[in-house]
Formats: C-alpha cells, structure tokens, sequence
C-alpha cells in the first residue's frame, strides 16, 4: 500500500508466492481449530423458497401473484398490465416484510421526475 495525494492506493500490490501458512504442524492445528464454523450461514431455514421470493417480487413490481402463479411460468405480461389471477398473493405473504422497503420503491415508480 502506498499514499498517493492523501488516499491509500493498492496499485502497485502484489501477491507473495504460495505456500504454506507455517512449516509447524502444531501451529497450523492451533490455528485451524480456532477457524468459525460457516455452515449455519448455509442452512435451508436462512433462505426463503423459490415461490415466496417471486411473489414478493411479484408485489413489488405491482404486478400482484399468487400461489399457483408462483408454481407456474408466467405468461409475459405488459408493463402496467397486471394479470387477473394474481389478486390475492400480496395477502399470503409474510407480514413481517419491510413495508417501508416496497414503499420506498412505490414512490420510486410514482416519481415523475426520474422519467425522462
């Protein structure tokens, strides 16, 4: 690292060659049992399904959705053309979404003056 006009510039950084952490077994052992388990950023409860995520996206898009839309390829829709069936999916989603999160994009989609 280097300064350059008061920022930290890495241009000039390079990779030493490959090896070996320690040469020391013992030490190497010390250090990989003290290593954090990822695996609980894995699990399946972490994740919502497929079906769940395209509703909400669904939602967000004002395009409505519900469950057996979400089991099925959609038809390709207009833009500002919502289909029928796709009523009542926004109530079968979680309440505990962030409304304030599809607010912020609802105004986003109502604000005339990002249209150009």
């Amino acid at each position: 690292m280097r300064q350059v006009e008061g920022y930290r510039n890495y241009d000039d950084s390079v990779f030493e060659a490959n090896g070996p952490l320690f040469d020391d077994d013992k030490k190497l052992e010390e250090v990989w049992k003290k290593e954090h388990g990822l695996q609980e950023f894995l699990d399946e409860k972490n994740f919502k399904s497929y079906d769940e995520l395209k509703i909400k996206l669904y939602r967000v898009l004002g395009l409505g959705g519900d469950q057996e839309m979400a089991q099925s390829t959609p038809a390709p829709v207009s833009v500002g053309q919502a289909p029928k069936s796709f009523a009542s999916a926004a109530s079968t989603v979680d309440e505990d979404d962030d409304e304030t999160g599809l607010d912020y994009f609802k105004e986003l989609a109502e604000d005339d003056d990002l249209i150009s």
